[in-house]
């Protein structure tokens, strides 16, 4: 890896490399040797990108993949990946005004195809949060693999977009840290590529009606009764 200067963020050093196994593994072990607040690891290439539970995030070149290491103290809310995916989707529209969602608690959505996903992990005061975009999809994987892409960002330097998302991340992240996740509630809504719509939760299935306070997902079951899902895997039911 190599040190880069990267326009309009300078809370905390970058380091770019053009292939790595995982920039949030990578930025882990600099946060254990004393990596200062604000440092960002940058990627072209993942060979082992990770999502949530263990899953792998498919990393192929021409995407962006970032992790950013905030020196935080406790967070007592579980939910700052939604209000990173708001930062996220609020950087990009600042040079391309796209409709993108989010799927609760993680995915970046494109007219119904998952165009980016963030990891949050905590680890006492640390928190590092992993980016990862797709801009294109190789042209010898789009037969095989077909999820969303965003083609318009390429027109832009990517040092560019991350430094926007970098800033509206940790500006965000403030705020949370101050008032938690109700400042943001409205938004979220907003951005909500879940509400309205008949899902599964692990084994519960129902309607998503609304967020919680702390950013759990409100569904209506069948019986009419509502339950609040901190964690789970969502499935979007198919429309008649």
């Amino acid at each position: 890896m190599r040190k880069i200067r990267l326009p309009g963020w300078s809370t905390g050093p970058v380091y770019f490399s053009h292939r790595l196994k995982s920039t949030s593994d990578c930025l882990r072990e600099m946060a254990g040797q004393g990596a200062a607040h604000g440092t960002v690891v940058w990627a072209k290439e993942q060979t082992r990108g990770r999502g949530r539970r263990g899953r792998e995030w498919f990393s192929p070149p021409g995407g962006l993949y970032f992790s950013v290491l905030f020196k935080t103290g406790p967070l007592l809310e579980p939910s700052f990946a939604l209000i990173a995916g708001g930062a996220v989707i609020g950087g990009v529209k600042k040079r391309v005004k796209l409709n993108l969602k989010i799927k609760w608690p993680n995915d970046i959505m494109r007219n119904g195809n998952k165009v980016g996903g963030i990891l949050c992990e905590k680890q006492g005061e640390l928190l590092i949060v992993g980016v990862g975009l797709n801009l294109e999809i190789p042209a010898n994987l789009k037969n095989s693999f077909s999820p969303g892409s965003l083609p318009e960002l390429k027109s832009h330097p990517p040092g560019e977009i991350m430094g926007l998302i970098l800033n509206k991340l940790e500006e965000d992240l403030e705020v949370f840290q101050e008032n938690g996740f109700l400042p943001f509630r409205n938004e979220q809504r907003r951005l909500s590529f879940l509400l309205g719509r008949w899902v599964t939760v692990d084994n519960l299935q129902g309607q998503v009606i609304d967020y919680g306070e702390k950013g759990q997902l409100i569904i209506r079951c069948a019986d009419g009764t509502e339950k609040h899902c901190w964690q789970g895997t969502v499935m979007v039911l198919e429309e008649e």
